[in-house]
């Protein structure tokens, strides 16, 4: 029996809190058993906007933790999301870029994606991402990052 997903509909992560609020704090936070109902994935049934992107969305999923077979990595898309400035190649093949939608701009990083760079600056225009919101901490300095795990050029 694996993990129950719950799919987040676009513009309900209100909701989402609420359904885990009510779950003791404790058992959000123990260590999730085979079948254990609070698995949460999200998929292209269930976008996420930009907007609802933030620190506490990333520290509420990471009570989830650890991921891995039966309790997956919660994964969500964004859609008619536009590129703001250039993408680059990082290190060796990590493609960095800054998106944008409904005016809320957020830093991406894509592990082992700069192949990606070349085709989404020679194609302006609207892209869909599936991503991980993460915090990332850099010399001591937190802040929201999306790890893309695709993008569709449009």
């Amino acid at each position: 029996m694996g993990s129950l997903p719950y799919v987040v509909e676009q513009g309900e992560t209100g909701k989402l809190f609420e359904r885990f609020a009510r779950v003791e704090h404790s058992e959000v936070r123990a260590r999730p058993r085979r079948g254990h109902p609070f698995a949460l994935r999200a998929d292209e049934d269930g976008p996420l906007l930009l907007e609802e992107c933030n620190e506490s969305l990333c520290q509420f999923l990471d009570r989830l933790s650890p991921f891995g077979i039966g309790n997956t990595e919660p994964l969500f898309v964004a859609e008619n999301i536009q590129i703001a400035g250039s993408p680059s190649v990082v290190s060796r093949n990590h493609l960095k870029l800054n998106v944008r939608q409904n005016g809320r701009e957020l830093e991406c990083i894509g592990f082992g994606m700069g192949h990606l760079a070349g085709p989404i600056q020679s194609e302006p225009g609207r892209v869909c991402i599936a991503f991980v919101p993460t915090i990332n901490v850099w010399q001591n300095r937190s802040r929201l990052q999306l790890k893309l795990r695709d993008v569709q050029i449009r």
